[in-house]
């Protein structure tokens, strides 16, 4: 069955987007799908110890941002934004990653998001997304497994901590929503005392900004 096929047909109770195989092919033309199953499926390691209330900080996190990507991932595939879609995709399986080493479980809450991120991922990978959803034990075509339901009280934006440079410095640091765009990153950090006084009241010349990681402020 091509890619073609499987998604301008689906099976009754299947609600993911149609994508043709030209659009397939072109948006996964680099290794970002299998990417971003095969990283989570692959994280080794022993993770470290935590504290109750931080393992507890740790899973709800983790629902926020499973919650968050189902409502993103569907929204962006319904506007037929592939690209974007595969960013949430692998902003989630960098937040699955983390959620194992901040502690976290792979307890039946962690199979199920493991699914999740692959039904996301199947209507522009779904040769690789199959074969995982098999080797995961699953039974029957990950095509014919219903859509991940969005939660809407459990999709809180995430939040990051945003280092705040100032002449490549360390300034302050900042939680904020995670995805800001540079001017919003821009505004907040010149918010911070520290960060002005370090400007000795200017404005930056030039900035530099790394989404979700840090923004530079140069004199």
């Amino acid at each position: 069955m091509t890619t073609t096929e499987r998604f301008d047909q689906p099976p009754a109770g299947q609600t993911s987007p149609v994508v043709n195989e030209k659009t397939s092919n072109e948006t996964f033309a680099g290794p970002g799908a299998s990417t971003a199953a095969g990283g989570v499926l692959g994280t080794t390691g022993q993770a470290p110890a935590a504290g109750a209330a931080a393992n507890a900080n740790n899973y709800q996190k983790a629902q926020a941002d499973r919650s968050f990507a189902v409502g993103k991932v569907t929204e962006h595939y319904d506007e037929l934004r592939f690209n974007t879609a595969v960013a949430f995709l692998m902003e989630l399986a960098n937040a699955m990653q983390d959620y194992l080493r901040g502690g976290g479980a792979r307890d039946e809450g962690w199979s199920s998001a493991v699914l999740t991120l692959l039904k996301l991922l199947n209507p522009l990978a779904p040769h690789v997304c199959e074969e995982m959803w098999e080797r995961l034990g699953e039974k029957g075509l990950l095509a014919d497994a219903p859509w991940p339901e969005f939660d809407a009280a459990a999709a809180t934006e995430p939040k990051i901590v945003l280092v705040v440079q100032v002449g490549g410095k360390l300034r302050d640091r900042v939680e904020v929503a995670s995805g800001l765009s540079e001017a919003e990153a821009t505004r907040i950090a010149l918010a911070s005392e520290k960060v002005r006084a370090a400007l000795n009241g200017r404005g930056p010349s030039k900035v530099i900004y790394v989404p979700n990681r840090l923004i530079n402020l140069v004199p």
